[in-house]
């Protein structure tokens, strides 16, 4: 699906404006790939604690009071004869697919089966420790962000509405990892058309992660999350927008900014309507 251009700028010129003012990016993401990263090691000697460095800035992404994935590992692995069997479900995750979606999803969902089995049976009153196909995808996000995509429910679901899209993407076992990534992807194919924001991204990159090539995928993330959290959408699309808000702000949604220079005429950037080096809107 091609991205409506106008509606787009709605949200990419007040994000270039903070990267513009010097603003990084506001979330813990960043730092837990980098850690991640730098520690993995699928061969450790000592691989629970390998793991547990790997994983230390992830659990303030990936675990919450109600579902604790990494977590989770932890407490498995500390029955030594399990600890062989997580290495093997990390390895088969990590596996190389070449793109091929369809299997990803099918990794994400075998691992979260394969670990979800061990614990029902060494930890079965602990709920909370659950593996989803939604977390092992963020497993993949952690170890290759060129490749994938971090993704976070509402922030996706907020995205999704104020462009129109119809996909459901699920949470937790259900999550669907094509669709999401599909989503995405549309995003990623818009970015090209902005110099400014590509450069200030890269830029960034090499400030914070070490000039890392993440294939703008995760300038892809950082988009939604900020839009999400700092306000760029309509009061009805914002994460403290209540249902009803939603409902009716999906229904009414109201047009971009018209540029006074759409005109076939005009052939340079327009610097009057746009408060952000963006490209004309056509």
């Amino acid at each position: 699906m091609s991205l409506n251009t106008e509606t787009l700028n709605t949200i990419l010129a007040p994000y270039i404006r903070s990267l513009t003012d010097g603003e990084t990016a506001g979330n813990s993401v960043w730092e837990a790939i980098n850690c991640f990263g730098t520690n993995w090691d699928i061969d450790a000697v000592d691989f629970p604690a390998m793991f547990a460095q790997a994983t230390q800035q992830a659990r303030a992404v990936m675990d919450t009071p109600a579902l604790q994935p990494i977590g989770g590992m932890q407490a498995l692995m500390m029955r030594p004869t399990e600890v062989e069997l997580v290495r093997e479900c990390f390895r088969w995750l990590f596996n190389d697919d070449d793109g091929d979606l369809k299997k990803r999803q099918g990794r994400v969902e075998m691992f979260a089966d394969q670990v979800n089995g061990r614990f029902r049976r060494c930890l079965p009153r602990m709920a909370k420790f659950t593996q989803t196909a939604g977390s092992a995808a963020l497993y993949l996000s952690l170890l290759e962000p060129e490749d994938n995509y971090f993704f976070v429910p509402a922030e996706a679901k907020a995205w999704a509405a104020y462009f129109g899209y119809d996909e459901d993407f699920g949470t937790g076992a259900a999550f669907s990892l094509t669709q999401y990534y599909a989503m995405c992807d549309d995003l990623l194919n818009e970015l090209p058309k902005y110099d400014e924001l590509t450069r200030l991204h890269t830029e960034r990159l090499k400030n914070t992660m070490h000039g890392i090539n993440d294939q703008l995928h995760l300038l892809v993330y950082d988009i939604m999350h900020s839009a999400y959290v700092n306000g760029y959408y309509p009061k009805g699309f914002s994460r403290t927008a209540t249902a009803k808000e939603r409902t009716k702000a999906v229904k009414q949604k109201p047009s971009a900014p018209t540029c006074a220079c759409r005109s076939p005429k005009r052939s340079r950037n327009c610097r009057s309507c746009w408060q952000a080096p963006l490209p004309c809107p056509t």
